[in-house]
Order: C-alpha cells, then structure tokens, then sequence
C-alpha cells in the first residue's frame, strides 16, 4: 500500500489544493473490497470459479499416480507438450521442467525452462515426456 501511495502521489504534476488523504482511503477501502469479494466467489465456489482448473489437476493427479506405481520413486523431471507445464506447477513432487529452451522462427518457447539438467540426471531419475492429446504411445 505505500508503495502504491507513493507512486499515486508521484505522479502528481500539479499540486492539490485539498488534501489527498480522502481519496486514498476510497482508494484502499475499494480495494479490501476487491479482494473480499473475490475470496468470497472463490470460497463458494459461484458459477464453478473455483473449480476452473479441476480437469488439470485431475490430469496432474493421474500422472503422478501412474509414475509411482511403475517406477516407485518421486517424478523429478517432466517435459514435452504444453501440459507438462502443468504438471510441474500442480505436481506434488514439484517435479522441474526437462524441456529446453527453442529459439527458432515460429516457434513459441515454453513459459518454462530448465537450463541446469544433465542427460546424467535425466538418466539417473527419469523423465516423464508428455505428448499431444490423442497420441498412443
């Protein structure tokens, strides 16, 4: 709240006749609304707010359900298409991400990267590769 107090009155180029000390307590009581009404919306879970990324982290779940019953050890690395990232925020292993960084033409970087693993470790621990919706492997 200061430092947003202190941008407010920073930008400022002329200089107020009244004090400014109403307008940034309006400012701070809208805002505990804000966040009051969204934890209530979150909380009882209206219109499903709550519940958005229920098919993620059922997904997530599955995944980590079915690394612990073939390999008996945490998921330390995960990688491939788009829902690993999901994995590694949701997971409750926090497994880190295996998938490299792209620089290419038309090609979209992942959000995330890990640029600090070994082909040694992925051998050592193993790594969990997603691929698209729909491909058997």
């Amino acid at each position: 709240m200061s430092v947003a107090t202190a941008l407010f009155v920073g930008s400022i180029s002329v200089i107020p006749k009244r004090s400014l000390r109403g307008v940034l307590y309006g400012l701070a009581v809208f805002g505990m609304l804000v966040v009051s009404g969204y934890t209530v919306v979150q909380a009882a879970n209206v219109r499903n707010a709550g519940q958005k990324f229920i098919g993620v982290k059922t997904f997530v779940q599955d995944v980590e359900n079915a690394w612990h019953q073939h390999y008996h050890q945490p998921l330390s690395y995960v990688g491939g298409e788009y829902m690993h990232e999901w994995v590694t925020f949701y997971g409750k292993d926090r497994p880190l991400s295996a998938q490299p960084w792209i620089v290419e033409k038309d090609v979209q970087p992942p959000n995330i990267y890990n640029r600090h693993i070994t082909l040694a470790q992925l051998e050592d621990k193993g790594v969990l590769l997603i691929g698209p919706v729909g491909l058997l492997l």
